[in-house]
């Protein structure tokens, strides 16, 4: 029940860091494309 409750646990821990990860990189890509169209 415990190890169960854990897995569950570190899942969405991971899932969490999983999206924070993307949304980071879409931050990134939009800054990236504003500069290539702010320079182009």
């Amino acid at each position: 029940m415990l190890g169960n409750w854990l897995g569950l646990r570190l899942q969405s821990v991971y899932l969490m860091q999983r999206s924070l990860a993307a949304n980071k990189m879409l931050i990134a890509f939009s800054a990236w494309n504003k500069l290539i169209f702010t320079y182009a």
